[in-house]
């Protein structure tokens, strides 16, 4: 499987629009365990596919459900 076959999960807001979205994502990444809420807007916080952008209702699975790429390890 070559790395453009597989994805990571990361952490999004659910406003679309919201200031959280455009930081990078490495440095949002530990920030799920501080926060359920975005500190900017109040929305809930959730995981997507990094390539589909497709929310992750099961943070256990192996691959997206709508584009079907392998998760990489978190």
């Amino acid at each position: 499987m070559s790395k453009d076959d597989s994805t990571s999960m990361e952490v999004m807001c659910q406003y679309v629009q919201c200031q959280w979205n455009s930081f990078p994502k490495d440095t949002l990444k530990g920030y799920i365990k501080n926060f359920k809420y975005c500190p900017f807007c109040g929305m809930l916080l959730t995981w997507s596919c990094s390539k589909c952008k497709t929310r992750i209702l099961d943070t256990s699975a192996v691959y997206c459900r709508h584009c079907g790429r392998k998760y990489e390890k978190l």
